[in-house]
């Protein structure tokens, strides 16, 4: 196997290993609230960093059609979780935004997600963490400029 598919293979796998951990806390934060899907949780997530976000937004995050998109959030609303303001200006627009119990759950992921990195950056002494989370940040504006439109 030539060295870069060996080092590609190795970095997969060590992808794998970050993203089940990743993947845990959601499944942990899934059973705490057992009655909240994957789905839901995730537009939690999503409204939750955004603070609140319109329904097309929220389809385009999670690749689905804003028709699929509405029933989860139905059910958020319905679980009061989350609610729709309606724009004052234009009564079209409809923010997401989460109620307390939702931020609240918002609030315990993003807790969970910050224990998991502090954990990641104990491995590593002071100059590795600031190297570490360098070639990071590199890595992620690489993505962020293919995944744009313009790019």
């Amino acid at each position: 196997m030539h060295i870069r598919s060996q080092r590609t293979a190795e970095l997969t796998e060590l992808i794998n290993v970050l993203v089940q951990e990743f993947l845990e806390i959601h499944q942990n934060l899934n059973d705490a609230y057992t009655g909240i899907s994957k789905q839901e949780l995730n537009i939690i997530s999503i409204v939750g960093r955004s603070g609140g976000v319109i329904m097309r937004e929220i389809a385009e995050q999670v690749r689905l059609a804003v028709s699929s998109v509405t029933p989860i959030v139905d059910k958020l609303v319905e679980k009061k979780l989350a609610r729709r303001d309606r724009s004052e200006e234009d009564r079209r627009i409809v923010t997401v935004m989460l109620t307390e119990k939702g931020q609240k759950i918002y609030q315990m992921e993003v807790e969970s997600y910050m224990r998991l990195s502090a954990s990641i950056l104990e491995a590593l002494s002071e100059k590795e963490q600031e190297q570490f989370v360098g070639y990071f940040r590199k890595v992620a504006t690489f993505l962020q400029k293919e995944e744009s439109p313009t790019a």
